[in-house]
């Protein structure tokens, strides 16, 4: 089922801000598929890399070796990570000096033309990055291993792809990966000309699996959905924008279903977690979050979130400690804090990842710190369409990316991550989507 069917619009030259108006396919009929296992060797040291599928053109799957250590791939992947902190907190140069406002921040839509003319510089910064981190996953290594970048770089370029990236080990922002449809473009000329197309995660339908996977892609739906909203409300006191997340979630989940249980502080999470008959279909969490922290104040400690409880962190060993022994009853967690969509920190795991393992059906969440004003839009737009039987969540990440793109000039739809739930969906009742 196809959520936005987006409007043709007339192809423009791009002016360097990013935003062509390329209408891309909104359903996945036809659209050839392919998986990639990542697979960490202790004892050797590297990874191995298994491709499958249409897209590889192979009667057997193809085997390479990534020659790089854990500690090398995560340095690559917080170097894109920093790319995006960078341009989130990117001040306004005409800004007011003793209260600093940011430019892609401090509102959804940058359409502008001042915003575009900063977007030009700032989007060339993400698409070096991205095609850098793209470079180091499928590096020219080995043969087999370049055989399955050259594979993968012309499905890309013909058009979109169903991806699959599978790892219990290697968890790269697959979405936030950039690579040019012309093979001959120089990225490090001034000429370069980028573009939201080239981004993987606008381009393809993207998930990241794990070797146990749910088999779920049904959650049925009878007389309401059974939702939890754990959330910190002091959130709602961001002065700069006044726009109220929490209130809003509140509001619009309250009039979908009468099944929500509200969870503003610790001991009430930690209760019903801990309970038997816990009956979450969909979690959300709306609330402040700590997992690597930014490159000038990095968290070396346990990744965290914080409800209301002022000072009262919940750590991810206290999920574990909840979880014990049990799963999730097939759960959808959305993520509205910063940088929940990291399933690891610097030395530790972090919460995401332990409700992944304790059963959730899949999890929604960004890779680096989320702006207030784009997290209401994106949040309202997302269970607007969500909650709708039939709409897959898939299909739902995709088009929001391109939703924010085209209609706002904004790129923060490629910093969500979907870990499983391609094809998840809510079904009625009597079975019909």
């Amino acid at each position: 089922m196809s959520v936005r069917h987006l409007p043709l619009r007339k192809t423009h030259d791009n002016d360097g801000s990013g935003f062509t108006r390329i209408p891309e396919p909104t359903d996945r009929g036809g659209a050839p598929s392919g998986s990639l296992i990542f697979t960490w060797n202790d004892r050797e040291k590297n990874y191995s890399v298994t491709a499958f599928g249409e897209i590889f053109a192979s009667r057997h799957s193809i085997n390479g070796t990534l020659e790089k250590t854990e500690s090398q791939m995560a340095g690559y992947i917080n170097t894109l990570r920093e790319a995006w902190l960078k341009f989130i907190e990117f001040e306004n140069p005409s800004g007011n000096p003793k209260r600093p406002s940011y430019t892609f921040s401090d509102k959804c839509d940058l359409s502008s033309d001042a915003d575009r003319e900063h977007m030009r510089s700032m989007g060339k910064r993400l698409c070096y990055r991205g095609y850098r981190l793209f470079d180091q996953v499928f590096s020219r290594d080995g043969d087999r291993l370049q055989e399955i970048r050259e594979r993968l770089e012309a499905a890309h370029r013909k058009g979109p792809c169903i991806l699959t990236f599978q790892s219990d080990d290697l968890f790269v922002p697959w979405s936030m990966l950039y690579v040019p449809l012309d093979p001959e473009t120089n990225m490090e000329g001034e000429e370069f000309a980028w573009s939201m197309h080239e981004f993987l995660g606008y381009r393809h339908w993207i998930e990241h699996q794990f070797r146990a996977n749910t088999g779920k892609t049904e959650i049925r739906v009878n007389g309401g959905l059974h939702v939890g909203l754990n959330a910190d409300t002091r959130i709602d006191d961001h002065r700069q924008t006044g726009q109220k997340l929490v209130a809003s979630l509140k509001r619009q989940l309250t009039e979908a279903t009468p099944h929500i249980t509200f969870r503003y502080k610790r001991p009430k999470l930690a209760t019903d977690l801990s309970q038997p008959d816990f009956s979450d279909q969909l979690m959300c969490f709306c609330c402040h979050a700590k997992v690597s922290g930014t490159p000038s104040g990095p968290h070396l400690g346990e990744p965290s979130i914080e409800l209301s409880d002022i000072d009262d962190p919940i750590y991810t060993g206290d999920f574990e400690a909840w979880l014990a022994n049990r799963k999730l009853p097939n759960t959808i967690v959305f993520i509205d804090a910063c940088q929940a969509g990291q399933l690891n920190s610097t030395f530790y795991r972090s919460f995401s990842v332990v409700l992944l393992e304790k059963g959730a059906n899949c999890l929604i969440g960004p890779q680096v710190d989320l702006p207030i004003p784009f997290a209401c839009e994106y949040t309202k737009r997302f269970f607007d369409e969500f909650l709708i039987p039939g709409t897959r969540i898939g299909d739902l990440v995709r088009e929001l990316t391109q939703y924010f793109a085209e209609d706002h000039h904004n790129p923060l739809g490629l910093i969500f991550s979907l870990y499983r739930g391609l094809d998840t969906r809510l079904v009625s009742g009597d079975g019909n989507s």
